[in-house]
């Protein structure tokens, strides 16, 4: 059998010819809208590609808006209170249970404040208590005034604490501290002063690690 290929082109015109008109409307319009498909796809990943995550900085990480509660709360040696309870985990040895629930807020304009959450203590008055400024001294140490430790004028003591971990979900901090002579923590809801000694002199010293989570 002999094929004529001078007549293949006349065959493909006549079947493309024959073909229902809405069937070529229908290829064109699969056509285009492939095509816009494929510029959408490149467009998306040529914003992704101009438009890098921007990561937050310490300041914009610390005043996260619902602020720290404490996670645990470790000292590098055992502390041991009033009731003659020793222990590294201060939750055991140190903090009262209505404390745990409180929130540690770092605001944008460099003050702090605690609220006292839901479980408050007897000796504790209103939603909330100021703590006073707050302030980076360097990438890693973040001085502050801490909760529940006080100086000689009963004011929240102001420490330096080394930032082991600031993220978007974790705070931790470890705090070198100096406590008077007297052990804290009685039992009950009445809480004791914690007193700390900021000036040099006879005093019982250790480091404190407080790891918060973000509300």
């Amino acid at each position: 059998m002999v094929v004529h290929y001078f007549y293949l082109p006349i065959i493909r015109i006549n079947f493309f010819l024959s073909l229902p008109p809405n069937f070529i409307i229908n290829l064109n319009f699969f056509i285009m809208k492939k095509t816009i498909l494929s510029l959408m796809a490149i467009a998306i990943a040529v914003l992704f590609t101009a438009c890098p995550v921007v990561e937050k900085d310490q300041e914009e990480l610390l005043t996260q808006k619902k602020g720290w509660t404490m996670l645990t709360a470790t000292s590098d040696r055992a502390y041991t209170n009033f009731d003659g309870i020793s222990s590294e985990n201060l939750f055991v040895s140190f903090f009262y249970e209505c404390e745990l629930d409180d929130i540690l807020h770092f605001d944008i304009n460099k003050s702090s404040k605690m609220d006292f959450g839901k479980d408050i203590c007897d000796d504790q008055t209103g939603k909330e208590v100021g703590l006073g400024n707050w302030k980076f001294k360097s990438e890693k140490v973040l001085e502050y005034h801490l909760p529940y430790f006080f100086d000689d004028n009963d004011n929240f003591a102001l420490l330096e604490g080394a930032v082991v971990v600031l993220d978007e979900t974790t705070l931790t901090i470890r705090v070198p501290v100096e406590f008077y002579d007297d052990p804290v923590k009685g039992s009950g809801k009445i809480r004791n002063d914690r007193g700390i000694r900021n000036a040099k002199g006879d005093a019982d010293k250790y480091n404190f690690t407080f790891t918060y989570k973000a509300k």
